[in-house]
Parts: structure tokens; sequence; C-alpha cells
């Protein structure tokens, strides 16, 4: 209960019609091209995993790009962080998801930062149908 509870705390909610700003999320569209291996620790810390995506839709200025998305406990399914995280059950190479990334740091304890990639991100939400 106590690990769901701190999960819950994880993101923050997204106001509706305040996703365009990126202090509450930017919203894409984009292919999940490959994802690292989930962490062995994840679950009981709050693990990262990188996943590379290719923007189909979104800002021009990531549109046709491969981005970097550091994904909380990649094994859970984004309910267990609450409704505002999306419904995604499984990060699927070849799949497109409606995403919210920020570069804002999410509560994690690994990694410390982003990867070294302008186009880097943290997950706020992930779906496979728009919200």
């Amino acid at each position: 209960m106590r690990l769901l509870a701190g999960l819950l705390l994880l993101f923050p909610a997204v106001p509706a019609g305040a996703a365009s700003r990126d202090s509450d999320g930017l919203p894409v569209v984009a292919r999940l091209v490959s994802v690292e291996p989930k962490q062995a620790d994840c679950g009981i810390q709050f693990v990262g995993t990188t996943a590379t995506y290719l923007v189909i839709e979104g800002p021009a200025a990531l549109s046709g790009k491969q981005i970097k998305v550091v994904v909380p406990c990649i094994g859970m399914p984004r309910k267990m962080y609450g409704p505002e995280a999306g419904d995604l059950d499984a990060f699927v190479p070849g799949q497109t998801h409606h995403l919210i990334v920020t570069k804002q740091k999410a509560r994690l304890d690994a990694p410390e930062k982003l990867p070294d990639d302008p186009n880097g991100f943290y997950l706020k939400a992930a779906s496979l149908e728009p919200s």
C-alpha cells in the first residue's frame, strides 16, 4: 500500500487545456522504436528506463525525429500511477503511443538526469488512444 501511495506521487495532474505548456507536459504521438530491458529494482525504487520513440505528430521541432523518453518503472501499467498517467499496459516496440512528455525531472531514484540528448524527456503519461 505504501508503494502504491508513493507511486501516485510521481506524476502531478495535468489540467485540461494546459498540455501545450512544457511545465504541464508536451503532447506527442510517437511510434516506439526500442526500449531498454526493465530494471530489476523497478517497484522497489523509482527507476527509469529509456525508450526511443519516433515522433509522428507534435511540435514541428520534434516531428519526424527520434526522442529518448525516461519511463518510470516501465514494467508497471501506467494506471498504477493514477489516471493522469495514461492507460498503457505495456511498452511494445512498433506500437504508436499518445504521450505527454516533459523536461521537468520526474520523481526517480535513477537515472539522476536525462540522457545526453537534446531530445530527451521524462514521461508523464502514455496511452494507446488520445485522451
